[in-house]
């Protein structure tokens, strides 16, 4: 997968970075693609080699400036991270950086924190407690 280009989802199908909605639209059947706020939008596929999964739009304007990645259906979170840590491994190599979770601190429900960096794009994988433990994988440019 060429990161710098934009994601491209096992299918093949390549969304790049910066489009519009319009164009977006173009690439993914509109029916496939719920909105969920104006600058917001998701559909569901197959991305980084067999996870099935939610895939987040986010725009800034009229151009799509982040990815966001998430399960439809719930898993044991210890199992969610291990096979998304995974799969982001196989797909983009060793994280740029990871930094150790820490339990007793509360915010990252001692998950670790790792981050992938090419260039302008930001590959991040770590778990806050917003209103209990969440994962999140994010792409951005």
């Amino acid at each position: 997968m060429d990161i710098a280009r934009g994601l491209t989802t096992d299918a093949g199908v390549c969304i790049p970075w910066l489009i519009s909605q319009t164009k977006l639209d173009a690439i993914i059947a509109s029916d496939c693609l719920e909105t969920i706020a104006p600058d917001y939008l998701v559909t569901r596929c197959s991305l980084l080699g067999g996870l099935n999964l939610s895939l987040g739009f986010h725009f800034k304007g009229d151009k799509l400036l982040e990815f966001e990645l998430f399960r439809h259906l719930s898993r044991p979170l210890a199992d969610s991270f291990a096979e998304f840590q995974r799969h982001l491994t196989q797909t983009f190599g060793d994280p740029t950086q990871s930094i150790a979770g820490d339990a007793d601190a509360g915010y990252d429900c001692g998950y670790d924190h790792h981050e992938w960096r090419f260039g302008r794009i930001r590959i991040r994988h770590y778990v806050i407690d917003r209103f209990g433990c969440e994962e999140h994988v994010r792409i951005a440019k």
